[in-house]
């Protein structure tokens, strides 16, 4: 009796499973195809030096670890970026492997891309009704070369894409069904959006005037759209809301993010007003951008494919309503960029830059995946109806899919093998990293504890390269340990990282470190420069004179905590009155 019990279970597990995998089998093959290709790609690219090559790669790792690892660890290390990626990543970057390779960005952001795919191959599905059609445009997303190399590094693209994904794919959802718990899904996905790249704060106006449209043609009265406009407003907004407070918080405006109200921005892009204020101008930089990250021949083939869907597929508001969705990337940038708080470089327009964030021309490659899939099934579809020779229907498909594939396969090689991500090595914002950051090397080799002082906006790589828990540094985002360090560092720290007074990192950000003791007689009398390059000068503690400060100024040296490496904290507070300070000011 037990034995047949048993052996009935077991039949049921094994078919609930096999009937799950027929019923899932695309989605579980792009879950395997993803998760192998892009572990591949981090493998490949860590080979190349390029995991941490860019400048927000490592800003990225070290916003996450800091969440953790810090003088003042916790929320108030947020930074003014969008959190969700460094939330993400900040359980991964415990491991130091993982964080001093750069290789926590692949192990947080690879299971997000597999779910992207299949949010991504839904929707195609519920717009297309093919489920082959629908797995093959997904593949084009997954082996695009760009796609793979961000979702292999600590950047916000891929994060970004898949919560897009999802929220085009809620929405059509309750475009077709119209139940609230689609609306409500869409609403949670673009607040996810909104916290992965400030692009996603367009999705809420966009989403709730295509909103009101639906309901318009469905002859849905007043009260019912604005109570439906309010629950998906409501928790969409959350998003919204959390960059505001974070803006506020950590850049003094609330709309800091848009670069509006906040004073001094530190921004590396130089030259935007080649873009601002000329709309062709904004369109074009995001073009040539995009022909770099989809291909030259996949970005015309996608646009003229998008119109043709238009006019073959029948349920074209349905479609229009996805189209519009996932183009929302491409509006928010080309308004950026309109604005002149962003800005995109490729040689053809600066020579003698190279490239710069040309990556945003990425993240609308949703948009073309599902133009050239739908055109596929809206010509097929046409050809069937008015062709009498049924092989034309037929083959117009797989000649398609071939074409398109090869493009494409030719677009990977030139990227990631013939040229070597050459778009990312020669970014403005890229540094080699075939050798270690110079200064890292030299702390890691004499320091012997005690706290850094330095300023992390222009010294990421010091920090990240050191091999040095990054609670032994203070930065600015330590708040008043900062201030107070800032003000007498002789007494708090034996080192100081500053940035080279001729280095070109002095015109795209200030350093308060630099700007208050660089070339200081004072500040040279306790510190000895032991190390320099043309970006970055490192001073190291003359104890001898830290102790006579103390002697002629009768403090306690028990508190000083320069003199005391193992002094992992202190009270801002009372620690100069433990010092003798405060008598002696």
């Amino acid at each position: 009796m037990n034995m047949h019990t048993n052996t009935n279970r077991e039949n049921t597990e094994r078919g609930g499973f096999l009937d799950f995998f027929a019923r899932y089998r695309y989605e579980c093959a792009l879950v395997l195809i993803s998760v192998t290709s892009a572990s591949l790609m981090a493998w490949y690219v860590s080979t190349k030096h390029l995991t941490t090559a860019l400048a927000d790669e490592v800003a990225h790792m070290i916003f996450a670890r800091i969440l953790i690892d810090s003088m003042t660890p916790g929320v108030s290390q947020l930074g003014t970026w969008p959190p969700l990626l460094h939330v993400v990543m900040a359980p991964f970057s415990l491991s130091d492997f993982l964080f001093r390779t750069g290789l926590m960005g692949a192990a947080a952001l690879i299971p997000f891309f597999a779910m992207g795919s299949v949010f991504l191959y839904r929707l195609l599905l519920e717009l297309s009704g093919r489920k082959i059609l629908s797995f093959l445009g997904t593949l084009l997303y997954v082996f695009n070369p760009f796609v793979l190399y961000y979702a292999s590094v600590p950047m916000t693209e891929i994060l970004f894409m898949s919560m897009l994904f999802g929220t085009a794919y809620f929405f059509t959802l309750w475009m077709k069904y119209e139940r609230l718990r689609y609306i409500l899904l869409t609403a949670l996905f673009v607040t996810l959006t909104c916290l992965s790249r400030y692009e996603g704060l367009l999705l809420i106006p966009v989403l709730v005037f295509m909103l009101w449209v639906q309901m318009y043609r469905k002859k849905k009265t007043y009260s019912e759209s604005e109570a439906l406009t309010v629950l998906y407003g409501v928790l969409a907004a959350v998003g919204m809301v959390l960059i505001v407070l974070n803006s506020w918080a950590f850049a003094g405006s609330p709309l800091a993010f848009a670069g509006i109200g906040n004073g001094e921005v530190w921004n590396l892009s130089i030259n935007s007003d080649l873009t601002q204020h000329s709309v062709l101008s904004s369109v074009n930089f995001f073009l040539h951008a995009s022909f770099y990250m989809l291909g030259k021949f996949f970005v015309p083939l996608s646009l003229f494919c998008a119109i043709l869907a238009i006019a073959l597929v029948k349920k074209k508001t349905i479609v229009a309503a996805a189209f519009v969705a996932l183009l929302v990337p491409f509006a928010a940038v080309v308004s950026s960029l309109y604005r002149g708080s962003a800005a995109i470089y490729t040689p053809e327009f600066l020579s003698y830059v190279g490239f710069h964030n040309t990556r945003y021309g990425l993240t609308w490659i949703g948009f073309a995946v599902a133009a050239v899939t739908l055109m596929a099934v809206g010509v097929r579809e046409y050809l069937a109806v008015h062709v009498r020779q049924k092989w034309v229907s037929v083959l117009v498909i797989p000649v398609f899919a071939i074409f398109v594939f090869t493009i494409t396969g030719v677009h990977f090689y030139r990227t990631a093998f013939a040229s070597n991500f050459s778009v990312i090595r020669d970014d403005l914002s890229a540094t080699s990293r075939d050798q270690k950051n110079p200064v890292a090397v030299y702390l890691k080799e004499h320091y012997t504890g005690g706290k850094i002082l330095a300023t992390r906006f222009n010294h990421d790589y010091t920090l990240l390269d050191s091999d040095i828990p990054l609670k032994n540094y203070i930065y600015e985002g330590n708040f008043i340990y900062f201030d107070e360090v800032l003000g007498r560092p002789w007494l708090y720290t034996p080192w100081v990282i500053m940035t080279n007074p001729t280095s070109p990192d002095r015109v795209r950000a200030k350093d308060p470190v630099s700007d208050k003791w660089e070339g200081s007689v004072y500040f040279k009398n306790f510190y000895t420069m032991v190390y320099k390059t043309p970006e970055t000068v490192l001073y190291q503690l003359k104890i001898p004179a830290v102790e006579k400060y103390i002697q002629e100024n009768h403090l306690n040296e028990a508190y000083v905590p320069s003199l005391h490496p193992n002094m992992q904290t202190w009270d801002p507070k009372t620690i100069e009155q433990k010092m003798g300070l405060v008598n002696n000011k």
